[in-house]
Parts: C-alpha cells; structure tokens; sequence
C-alpha cells in the first residue's frame, strides 16, 4: 500500500527526490512524492533522461495511502511532475539561466497539461 516502489524509464525532464508526482489521464491523480531513487542498486539524488530507475513513493495524505499500484493505475501510465501555475512561474523565474532549450519545451509542456486539466 504505502510506500509504492516501482521501476520506471525517464523519458523527459529530471526526476529528483520531493518531486510530486501526478497522472495527467486519471484527472490529474496526486500520487505521492518521490522519496527515494535508485540506480543500478544505489540510491541516487536525480534522475535524467534515459534512465532506468527504481523509485519509492510515499504518500502524504490519508487520501493517497488508499492509492494501490495495480488498482487506480497500473504500468501503461505515465507518471508526471504536478505542478502548480505559480510553480512553473517560479521555475522559470528562479533558475531560467539553467533552464535548457529541451527543460524550458517540458515546463511548457507541463503547463499546457495542467491548464487543461
């Protein structure tokens, strides 16, 4: 139930440790966040496109503990960041300089994503 510890393949972005993670299909369904990452074994701080990874997500409200892998979503899914309009604003305030062509593409992407939502 809760922690939910799966694998998955970056496909976009980077994942890192605190990120919230949502299914834009499912309505956006808040998930939980990352509490840890591992490659090859080792517990990494990030994630980049191309890796394969384990990742462990816990829960933190009593509405996402009831969330099972396997019941509200299942492999076929896509996981992303949930990210809110003031977020992505202080994103791209904050860290534009380090922002690349390909980051700033996704946090459009996002936004577009959430605005539909």
């Amino acid at each position: 139930r809760n922690p939910i510890i799966l694998g998955c393949d970056v496909l976009e972005g980077t994942l890192k440790i605190g990120t919230p993670l949502c299914i834009p299909e499912l309505n956006f369904l808040e998930i939980g966040k990352v509490a840890s990452i591992e490659n090859n074994h080792k517990e990494v701080p990030r994630a980049k496109p191309g890796s394969s990874v384990a990742v462990k997500i816990e829960a933190v409200n009593d509405a996402q503990r009831q969330i099972l892998f396997g019941r509200q979503f299942d492999h076929k899914v896509k996981l992303y960041s949930k990210m809110t309009r003031d977020g992505i604003t202080a994103l791209k305030e904050a860290f534009a300089k380090e922002l690349s062509a390909e980051d700033l593409q996704l946090v459009e992407k996002l936004r577009r994503m959430h605005a539909n939502g």
